[in-house]
């Protein structure tokens, strides 16, 4: 072979080369894009679910997304359901996750403190409302003077919020919740119990 066909050959290899690798790049491309337009879709699905109240086929659906893309709206998202869906270590998880990356974010507190609430550990929820509210997330506020908040709320004329829930609805759970409240040394919550003790016997077991 003389020189100008081996220059011929080199030249053809090194174009051939540089297609396989354009090519690899581009399938690699295509493949990552691909990943994140289904996660897309399968969040979109868990957003329909959850308006269903389909709650734990909407943490299904968040799992295919964040298994496919892991950003933190699907991580956040799939929480959220799984309180909803009363799966609530799965759902510490996900929020211990994201405030490992940003404990700066007031909504990640919020939402775990919702899940301590569900479980009855009124004080680590409370701790989180707190966290929450000093970083700016207007529904902490609420629920911290709705079930935390140990100033007497009759002074400004309002029937204290703890006490109507329990009313309302007199299950142990909300009985827990005025105990801790009277623990807090609520005032108001230890006139209420205390005046309408015999009726709060039946919870005590």
């Amino acid at each position: 072979m003389d020189h100008h066909s081996q220059s011929i050959l080199y030249v053809t290899i090194l174009a051939f080369v540089k297609y396989l690798h354009y090519s690899s790049k581009k399938q690699k491309e295509n493949l990552k894009q691909k990943k994140i337009d289904d996660a897309a879709k399968f969040h979109e699905l868990g957003l329909q679910n959850m308006k269903l109240k389909h709650y734990h086929q909407a943490t299904v659906n968040y799992s295919q997304a964040v298994n496919l893309n892991p950003i933190d709206l699907y991580y956040n998202n799939r929480a959220c359901a799984c309180t909803y869906a009363k799966k609530y270590d799965k759902a510490l998880e996900d929020y211990n996750y994201l405030l490992s990356f940003n404990e700066n974010e007031g909504s990640y507190y919020f939402g775990r403190g919702v899940v301590y609430y569900e479980l009855e550990k009124f004080d680590l929820a409370k701790n989180d409302f707190e966290k929450a509210n000093a970083l700016k997330f207007e529904l902490a506020k609420d629920y911290l003077r709705q079930y935390f908040d140990a100033k007497p709320a009759w002074i400004n004329g309002e029937v204290p919020i703890n006490h109507n829930v329990f009313m309302l609805d007199p299950k142990p759970r909300n009985y827990k919740r005025l105990l801790f409240s009277i623990n807090q040394e609520s005032s108001y919550c230890q006139t209420f119990y205390y005046c309408n003790k015999s009726h709060f016997n039946q919870f005590l077991n």
